[in-house]
């Protein structure tokens, strides 16, 4: 029986940057997580990710790249439970406060859209494409007001992959 009692302690740091180039907008993010054995009693690892994006307006249609790269390494393999997680497809629900990733639509060969890969490392690439269908609505439907409607058209590709030892418990591997 795996116990997940106790508490972390994980300092971290981040930085973003955003730069304009004329018509084109390059964000950057940076950062760490660390859970040192010294401050922690079942932890010692650290973590870091990084972000890239690169996007451009062309009239009222915004195009957006993005790159996305994280990875978890621990001191030793006896780690629960400590991966990073990638899921092909995040959808928000504006109010919910998180992502909603329950639905299960099936993909023909590994997974499913909504589904989640395990690994302690994990990479994307994403393109995005988002255009007005409506583009001033500017009405109040009884409580709801509506400026504009937009459509989006995305391609993503990524996974997670472990290129280190898999962390195990004392009943085997995670």
């Amino acid at each position: 029986r795996v116990s997940r009692a106790g508490r972390i302690n994980e300092p971290f740091l981040e930085f973003g940057h955003g730069k304009r180039f004329g018509n084109f907008s390059l964000n950057s993010r940076l950062g760490g997580k660390v859970a040192p054995k010294a401050m922690n009693e079942r932890f010692d690892y650290n973590k870091i990710d990084l972000g890239l994006a690169l996007s451009r307006p062309i009239g009222r249609t915004k195009l957006k790249g993005s790159l996305e790269w994280a990875r978890t390494r621990y001191k030793d393999g006896n780690v629960t439970f400590l991966r990073e997680i990638y899921t092909p497809v995040k959808t928000f629900i504006p109010g919910t406060g998180s992502n909603i990733n329950n639905a299960f639509i099936p993909l023909p060969l590994d997974g499913s859209l909504y589904g989640a890969k395990y690994g302690n490392t994990k990479g994307r690439f994403q393109l995005d494409l988002d255009f007005p269908i409506v583009a001033d609505i500017d009405k109040l439907f009884w409580l709801l007001y509506t400026e504009r409607w937009d459509m989006n058209i995305y391609a993503n590709y990524g996974g997670a992959w472990s290129d280190s030892v898999t962390p195990t418990t004392s009943r085997g591997n995670v």
